[in-house]
């Protein structure tokens, strides 16, 4: 299988050390965060409680990522408009402290594409921004990395349909171009 390496996902803050100890265990490494299925068994202040676990062992080699974080809107229990707005918060704080602590994210979406790539979107636009401030070399590849965010976001929405519809037959015959 040539696996080089194994990610422990911690679900709940109160599964991060358990991931940890099991990471250190087998050699591998843990991600931290809330997955959007356990939204309603958190406390209110798990993005706090994540920062706290961030911050006590940002010095690990082996915290490689904040995860498994997302939007669940598929699970029936997940559907109503409160649950929703729940994993929305958390989703949106759980990506500003990877973006705080410059951590990769592993993340899902599921039947919530539009909220989720809208983070990418404006993450792009910002990303771009920012480095737009400067005329050193580090701000053209950032703007760089930016531009392909924002064309990411293009691509998917595109690919699943989510801004050009579903629809994927030929253009009708009397359609003509300038």
């Amino acid at each position: 299988a040539n696996v080089r390496l194994q990610v422990i996902p911690a679900v709940m803050p109160s599964t991060f050390e358990a991931a940890r100890d099991a990471a250190h265990r087998c050699k591998g490494a843990y991600a931290l965060g809330t997955h959007p299925l356990y939204v309603h068994q958190v406390p209110a202040e798990a993005a706090r409680l994540l920062e706290q676990a961030l911050e006590r062992w940002q010095g690990d080699p082996r915290l490689v990522a904040i995860g498994e974080i997302g939007l669940d809107h598929f699970v029936p229990e997940l559907q109503d408009e409160a649950s929703r707005a729940l994993q929305e918060r958390l989703y949106a704080q759980q990506l500003d402290l990877a973006a705080r602590w410059q951590l990769p994210v592993l993340a899902i979406c599921i039947a919530a594409f539009a909220i989720c790539t809208s983070e990418l979107i404006i993450a792009g636009l910002l990303v771009i921004l920012g480095s737009s401030l400067s005329a050193e070399v580090w701000a053209v590849y950032l703007s760089f990395i930016g531009a392909l965010m924002v064309w990411g976001w293009h691509e998917l929405s595109f690919l699943t349909g989510a801004s050009a519809g579903p629809r994927r037959g030929p253009a009708d015959r009397r359609l003509s171009g300038v």
